[in-house]
């Protein structure tokens, strides 16, 4: 049996290739992947598209680094997903941008109409996506949001961060302490068991590479149904790695990124009068409502 996870880390400079695409393939208990990047012209996504996924073949699951709404419907707004991680020590750490911003439209943008090209691969026969089985989704195929420093970020114990350089550039840091410490190793390992992979994850050196691989791998958490989402029925969710891989024990004074999240669940429901879906803001653990 053959599994495919595919990540996008979504771009659009019009001088580079900016677009990340990764394509994570488990057959046979060994790990293969392959990474592209793309332009942002419709015409440059669709012929990488064809060119890393195989003609006639299924897709378990896709990861898109962008904002996404239910029914993949373009907003301008601020929304309650962006807030859960703007806040506390998720705002220095790890927090993404609004989706109301100049940038977060751009990326807004971007990311919708790569769904909506591949969907339209989908409608064409090229590939399938498999239907979504998790409750909060977004569309009736298993597409995802997540945000790779997030999702990397979480899994850090809150002393490492002390040691960490934030700002410009932390993604690579993230990435490259994560493959260091063996935690994107044992997040594999948790999800498709002890497979044998084609090469090491410190070859993976670009950054666009990189991104769509943390997209990959967020897709398949949720195939697997072992991840937590934060967001709200309305304006998506952003998908993190599962509760037990979070550094500091879960459920202890030492899950630094747990507890942030909580108390970001209050905050925004108290903001709720000025960002109406705000009220519908939850947190979801393996398929299943937590917060």
């Amino acid at each position: 049996m053959t599994e495919r996870y595919l990540g996008i880390d979504v771009g659009f400079s019009t001088r580079r290739a900016s677009t990340g695409l990764c394509l994570l393939t488990v057959t046979d208990d060994r790990l293969h992947w392959r990474c592209l990047r793309t332009g942002s012209q419709r015409i440059q996504r669709l012929r990488s598209l064809k060119d890393l996924v195989p003609g006639g073949a299924d897709i378990d699951s896709v990861g898109i680094d962008g904002p996404l709404t239910h029914g993949f419907r373009l907003v301008n707004r601020h929304r309650s997903t962006d807030s859960l991680l703007m806040r506390d020590v998720f705002q220095r750490r790890c927090k993404p941008g609004s989706t109301k911003g100049t940038t977060g439209q751009g990326l807004h943008r971007h990311a919708t109409e790569l769904v909506t090209l591949i969907m339209g691969l989908e409608h064409g026969e090229h590939f399938r996506i498999l239907q979504a089985t998790h409750p909060e989704r977004i569309h009736t195929s298993r597409i995802i949001e997540t945000f790779p420093d997030a999702f990397l970020g979480v899994l850090f114990p809150d002393g490492d961060f002390a040691n960490i350089q934030l700002g410009r550039g932390k993604s690579d840091r993230f990435w490259e302490k994560a493959v260091r410490d063996g935690l994107l190793i044992g997040l594999i390992k948790a999800m498709v068991g002890d497979v044998q992979m084609d090469e090491e994850l410190d070859h993976i050196v670009n950054h666009d590479h990189r991104a769509a691989f943390v997209c990959a791998l967020a897709a398949l958490c949720v195939a697997k149904n072992r991840y937590v989402s934060g967001g709200d029925p309305t304006d998506g969710y952003i998908c993190l790695p599962p509760l037990d891989l979070w550094g500091g024990q879960a459920g202890s004074p030492n899950s630094w990124a747990e507890n942030a999240l909580r108390r970001s669940v209050v905050l925004v429901q108290r903001g709720a009068r000025r960002q109406i879906n705000h009220s519908q803001v939850g947190v979801f653990r393996n398929g299943e409502e937590w917060m």
